[in-house]
């Protein structure tokens, strides 16, 4: 880790140019792809492709608490990107219990199943579709970088969304059900509320959302599952003077979770804002427990951790 060579630098370009990927082992043992929009020269200096360790090093921290329990842990990952998160979680759960994970975009989701491949785990339902505050279709913008526009709401359908006859028109009934329009890609949407109703989940153990901006609407959806502290931890996007940070802290704030901001890259955590290290880069990330979560397991999740 650090900063590499020129040569290596040269050497990853050419090879990436050459076969349009490199296989990566990150610094917690992951296998991954890295294409040439991932950030491959990043991802080399600092030994894992993220834009917060720390949220990786507390999804380890949380499964291994996980795994003490005598009920197989749940996982969801919202807006799975590569599956850099989804992989952690299944490294941390370590064969027991499964990852959902939702990514609306095509090339990602295939992505995402690549990797997982190149890892040999099984326990994992990875879902071409989006998370919001409806179900239905949408239109998702593929070069927009997030916010209104990035989802644009197109159908509400009240019915079941999950299986062979998604849609009445043949043209959208495959399971993908992603058609391109320029920039713009048809794309199933759902609610957690009905994904978890369809799937018969009543239980999450940590659900990370990381949905460009929208991940209020994505608590939104979630409705009681959300209100009555179904989600042990919530791990989640907060980019402080974006237009939904404060609606979604207030939200958290008034389902009664407590709230921890995650310093950025260092492993730790603060309680308030006014805590935050200067040096460091602006939070990116928070973390909300549940009250169904036992102040002894908190204690121990964040032992060291807070500042």
């Amino acid at each position: 880790m650090g900063n590499i060579s020129i040569f290596k630098k040269v050497f990853i370009k050419l090879w990436i140019l050459i076969f349009g990927k490199i296989k990566y082992k990150d610094k917690y043992g992951l296998l991954y792809f890295l294409w040439p929009n991932t950030r491959p020269i990043d991802t080399y200096q600092r030994g894992v492709r993220t834009d917060d360790d720390t949220l990786l090093k507390l999804v380890l921290r949380i499964t291994s608490t996980l795994n003490n329990s005598d009920k197989p842990p749940v996982c969801f990952d919202v807006g799975g990107f590569m599956g850099i998160v989804t992989l952690t979680m299944l490294k941390g759960i370590n064969g027991n219990g499964i990852v959902h994970t939702f990514e609306p975009v095509r090339r990602n989701h295939a992505r995402i199943i690549e990797n997982i491949a190149l890892n040999g785990y099984s326990n994992a339902v990875i879902n071409n579709m989006a998370i919001s505050n409806y179900s239905g279709l949408g239109l998702h913008n593929l070069t927009h970088e997030g916010g209104d526009d990035f989802l644009q709401k197109l159908h509400n359908y009240s019915g079941s969304l999950l299986g062979d006859s998604i849609m009445s028109d043949k043209d959208l009934s495959r399971r993908d059900h992603a058609v391109d329009v320029d920039s713009k890609q048809l794309t199933l949407v759902m609610t957690l509320y009905q994904y978890m109703k369809t799937c018969s989940i009543d239980w999450v153990d940590i659900l990370k959302v990381d949905a460009e901006f929208t991940d209020h609407l994505v608590l939104e959806g979630a409705q009681e599952f959300f209100y009555k502290h179904h989600f042990g931890f919530i791990l989640i996007e907060y980019n402080k003077g974006d237009g939904c940070a404060e609606e979604l802290l207030n939200m958290l704030l008034d389902a009664d979770y407590k709230i921890y901001y995650m310093v950025r890259n260092t492993g730790q955590l603060v309680k308030n804002l006014k805590d935050y290290p200067k040096e460091c880069k602006k939070c990116l990330n928070i973390m909300a427990v549940s009250n169904n979560i036992s102040d002894d397991i908190c204690n121990e999740i964040i032992d060291g951790l807070l500042i």
